[in-house]
Parts: structure tokens; C-alpha cells; sequence
């Protein structure tokens, strides 16, 4: 298992990047190439290699992170993150707890406003 923690990534990795520069040098390129291939055949295989290679590297990584109890938790504008999966209900626990506390506080009425403010 020491081995697989050391260097089981690194070798899905590169598998990735021998299986995508493989695909990329044999697909067969269509009689009619995309616009977005630039309409080049070197550019399509590459495009082709290149989409290959992040889908692998995705579920690579994917793969690794279900190892150590840990999954992609947020996805947004400023990038992926993944965080523990065991300490998600306490996670979840903590967050509606806050949002109760938010619900109680939004529900008190704000001194001075019931008698107009002044």
C-alpha cells in the first residue's frame, strides 16, 4: 500500500499522458475538420490528446482523493476544492446551527423601530 500512496498517482498520471498522446497521433481525422480544430489535422489530434488527458487526469484525481476519504465539495468560480467526507456532518451540523442562529437574529425586531426610528 506504501508504494500505491507514493506513487499510485503519479502513475494514473502518466498513464494519462501516454493514453492521450497515443489517441492524439492515431484518431482518425474527418474528411471535414471543426473550425474550432482551426481547420488543421495537427491541431484536431491535438485537441483530441488534450481533451482525453483532462478527462483521464479528472477521474484520476477523483480516484485518489475516494482513497483518502476525501471528494471534490465545492466547485465554483474560484476553482475546485475537495475537503474530508468524514467530517461532513459535523460540517452540515455546524452550518445549520449558524443559519438558526441567523433565522433567530433576523427575527428580532431592531431597536427604535417600532416607534418610527426617532
Amino acid at each position: 500500500m506504501a508504494w500505491m500512496e507514493r506513487w499510485g498517482f503519479a502513475t494514473l498520471v502518466g498513464s494519462a499522458v501516454v493514453l492521450g498522446l497515443a489517441v492524439g497521433a492515431t484518431v482518425a481525422v474527418p474528411a471535414e475538420i471543426p473550425a474550432v480544430a482551426l481547420q488543421a489535422a495537427p491541431v484536431y489530434r491535438l485537441e483530441v490528446g488534450g481533451a482525453l488527458f483532462i478527462g483521464l487526469y479528472l477521474v484520476s484525481m477523483a480516484f485518489v482523493l475516494a482513497m483518502r476519504n476525501h471528494g471534490f465539495s465545492e466547485i465554483g468560480t474560484s476553482g475546485v476544492r475537495a475537503h474530508d467526507l468524514g467530517r461532513l456532518p459535523d460540517a452540515l451540523a455546524a452550518e445549520r446551527h449558524a443559519i438558526a442562529e441567523l433565522a433567530a437574529l433576523m427575527a428580532k425586531p431592531e431597536k427604535g423601530a417600532d416607534d418610527g426610528g426617532g
